[in-house]
Formats: structure tokens, C-alpha cells, sequence
């Protein structure tokens, strides 16, 4: 899911919101292991972890010490909507903050790292037998005020078709 202002008064609305935290976002993650506590939340600092591409590429972000150079609070809450026995789960994911990878991150600090997600700690022998790409990991839900009249806008999106293989698989496995 994407938000674009069509303007620079809208842009400076949402961009407004955002700061405030009056936008809320969801999404859905295929995680690796069942986290013990079926709701919760992960907080604390992020950082970008030196060595990586230029401009950005490859670039990775770590758990940080509050008062680190460059750590930022962040903060995701999450609930567990299903299991694959032990072995998976079907998290909703809200970030309360908006860093880079946040969700992504916290998940794996946690040792249930997104299916597929190479950068941050999946088994990429898991991610090629269930045909994915990328990460398991997708925004479902957007609201915030919309910056003309402060109405609240919702927007919604299932996850999509290169992601659903891998459930297919995963069921008929189960």
C-alpha cells in the first residue's frame, strides 16, 4: 500500500500525521515459531548497522542501546491471529512508531523472524521451498485524517498473489 499527496498542502497534512502518530497502520506477517505471548508488544531503540551498499542498499537495522549515535525509540504492537502448529504464525503487526524495517526487526529480535525475510534472519532454504522472493510481510490496513477536512480515511488491501503460494503450501504441509 502507498500514499501519495496529490499536493503540497495534502502533503503537509499526512506528513503531519505521521509525526503525530494519528495514522494507523497494519499489516499482516508469516512468521517463523509461534511467539509465546499471543499479544504483546516489542519496543525499544533502532539503529542503522554500519557496512552496507551505497545509498542505502542492503542496509539493515539492529535493536540499539537508548542513546546510542543514530538509535531511535520504536515501538509495535502485535497479536497472533493463527498457528501452523509450532512451527508458524499469522501475526497482525501495528506499528506505533514508523522506522525503517521496524516491524521486520522486531520480529526477528524476538527469534520469529518473517518467512522469507533473508536480511533480517529466515531460513532462505524455507523461503525458496515455499517460492518466495521476498519477505512474508504486508500492509493490510491504512487510516488517518485526510488533510483537506480531518475525516478519517480508511484503506484496506488482502495480501498479494505472490504471497499466497507459500500458504498453500504451508496448508497442504500441515
Amino acid at each position: 500500500m502507498l500514499l501519495i499527496a496529490r499536493t503540497a498542502l495534502a502533503a503537509s497534512g499526512l506528513s503531519a500525521s505521521l509525526a503525530l502518530r494519528d495514522t494507523s497502520k497494519v499489516y499482516w506477517a508469516l512468521t517463523r515459531g509461534v511467539p509465546k505471548q499471543k499479544n504483546g508488544v516489542v519496543k525499544g531503540a533502532l539503529a542503522k548497522e554500519g557496512g552496507h551498499g551505497p545509498r542505502g542498499r542492503d542496509e539493515r537495522m539492529a535493536m540499539a542501546e537508548e542513546g546510542e549515535e543514530g538509535a531511535k525509540f520504536s515501538l509495535t504492537e502485535y497479536a497472533v491471529m493463527a498457528t501452523a502448529g509450532t512451527e508458524f504464525a499469522w501475526v497482525a503487526a501495528r506499528p506505533i512508531t514508523g522506522r525503517t524495517h521496524q516491524i521486520r526487526v522486531h520480529m526477528a529480535a524476538f527469534r520469529h523472524p518473517c518467512v522469507g525475510d533473508r536480511l533480517y534472519g529466515a531460513d532462505p532454504v524455507l523461503a525458496t521451498h515455499l517460492g518466495l522472493a521476498r519477505q512474508w510481510l504486508h500492509a493490510v490496513r491504512l487510516a488517518f485524517a485526510h488533510p483537506a477536512d480531518g475525516r478519517r480515511a480508511e484503506f484496506t488491501s488482502t495480501y498479494p498473489a505472490a504471497l499466497a503460494p507459500a500458504l498453500d503450501i504451508l496448508r497442504a504441509e500441515s
